[in-house]
This record gives structure tokens, C-alpha cells and sequence, in this order.
């Protein structure tokens, strides 16, 4: 559990074509110099699959010669694989890059998750959910949708991702209920603001990797301090 005051910004930025592993490397050093008040969460882009379809793998290859770059990428990957899918802070809010899982049982479950994560989709569901869910969108919603929907918990097949799940404020908020949770602070979806407000209040995606593969978005992180969120804007221009 955290309980300090809390910087929550979108995970790691594996995203841009020559940065990379200069974000990659800060944020590592960071965790080792202060293992107990930095901490790092997985996502979608920590997966050696989605790697190769972007730039990271590229970028370690292009650094460091075809040989050590490779030996480079795996070391990282293989911390990626042991990193934690989730956290709590002040035991109320809950923090993950994806979105809320389609989870029946309590919290503690997640901790069955198998570690190290080499292959989420295969290895787990929820570990899978929790990288790559979504809260469904109004644009979405077609006749198909909602009745899976309904039939299902307020979950429903992610068709914009093509994987995972999308779920609904009824599915939300039975979560933070049955959680004892008051809050959810995800990543995942680009922003035009950076950050945006949903479900009631209660959900807030942020996404700190400014001008997205070429486009305009800003960045944004969440401060949670005093038993209090706010969302900031950081300036990249």
C-alpha cells in the first residue's frame, strides 16, 4: 500500500522512436535510489510483442549494435516481467494502466498472478485485462455490445483493441464496491488534455506522453496528497 503523498503519471512512455530508453533508464534509476517511494507499474507497451511492433526493440538495436542491444532489450524486458500489474494508494484508490478486470473474487487474487510475466495473454487473464481494458465508450455502444453487456456483468469483448474487455459504469462501480475502493486512476488512452474525468467522477484516465506518434495531445500526471487528487498539466512545448 502507498500512503505517501503519490506522482502518478501514464507508466512508461515506450512510445517515441528516440527516447525510449533514455525514459526507461530514469525511471529504473529512480526506483534504485529510492526502492520504497518509487514505484512502477506494467503495461501494455512492457511486452516484448507490442515492442516489436513499435520502436523500442529498434531503438536497443540501433544504440547498441545488433548483439549487445539485443542482450540490452531482454535484461529490460525481463524486469518488465517481474514488475507489479497494480497498487493501492491510501487503500482506497486504485491504481493500473488498463482497466478494472472482470475479477469475482477479492483483490488478494491478483496476487496469484504468476511473476514473471513473460507472456500475459497466455498466462493470464486478469493480468491481460488489466493491461489492456477500457471503459466503454458512447460511440461504441451498438445493439451487440450491450447485450453482451448485459449478459455479462457489464463486460463486453474490446473491439476497438481487438482483445481484453470493455466494461460499463454499472460494472465500475459494483468494482469499487465490492473493493471498498473510491477511486480508479488508469492510463492507456490518449488525452487530448492529457487527463480526463470519468464515470462519475470517479475514474480518471491520465496519459503523460505528450504529441502521441505525431499528434497534438498534451501530458498530464495525477497528485494524490492529503487524501486528495488533482490532475496537473505538464508543459512540453
Amino acid at each position: 500500500m502507498l500512503t505517501q503523498a503519490c506522482l502518478i503519471l501514464e507508466p512508461l512512455a515506450l512510445k517515441t522512436s528516440s527516447t525510449s530508453f533514455l525514459v526507461v533508464s530514469h525511471l529504473f534509476a529512480q526506483k534504485l535510489q529510492a526502492p520504497s517511494n518509487f514505484f512502477l507499474l506494467r503495461g501494455n507497451h512492457e511486452v516484448r510483442d507490442i515492442q516489436q511492433m513499435f520502436t523500442f526493440q529498434q531503438e536497443c538495436l540501433k544504440k547498441f549494435g545488433a548483439r549487445h542491444g539485443m542482450n540490452v532489450w531482454n535484461a529490460v524486458n525481463d524486469a518488465f516481467d517481474c514488475m507489479p500489474l497494480a497498487a493501492l494508494v491510501d487503500k482506497k484508490i486504485f491504481c493500473i494502466h488498463g482497466g478494472i478486470p472482470k475479477l469475482d473474487g477479492c483483490l488478494s487474487e491478483l496476487d496469484n498472478i504468476p511473476c514473471p510475466l513473460p507472456t500475459p495473454e497466455t498466462q493470464s487473464s486478469l493480468a491481460w485485462q488489466m493491461m489492456w481494458n477500457d471503459p466503454i465508450a458512447a460511440e461504441d455502444m451498438t445493439d451487440d455490445v450491450l447485450e453482451q453487456l448485459v449478459g455479462n456483468k457489464g463486460f463486453a469483448y474490446n473491439e476497438k483493441r481487438q482483445t481484453a474487455c470493455v466494461f460499463n459504469r454499472a460494472a465500475f462501480d459494483s468494482f469499487l464496491k465490492r473493493h471498498s475502493l473510491t477511486h480508479v486512476v488508469r492510463a492507456h488512452e490518449v488525452k487530448q488534455a492529457g487527463f480526463e474525468i470519468q464515470q462519475g467522477g470517479r475514474l480518471m484516465t491520465v496519459f503523460s506522453s505528450s504529441h502521441y506518434c505525431g499528434g497534438s495531445n498534451e501530458a498530464a500526471c495525477i497528485l494524490v496528497h492529503n487524501y486528495r487528487m488533482r490532475a496537473i498539466r505538464i508543459d512540453t512545448s
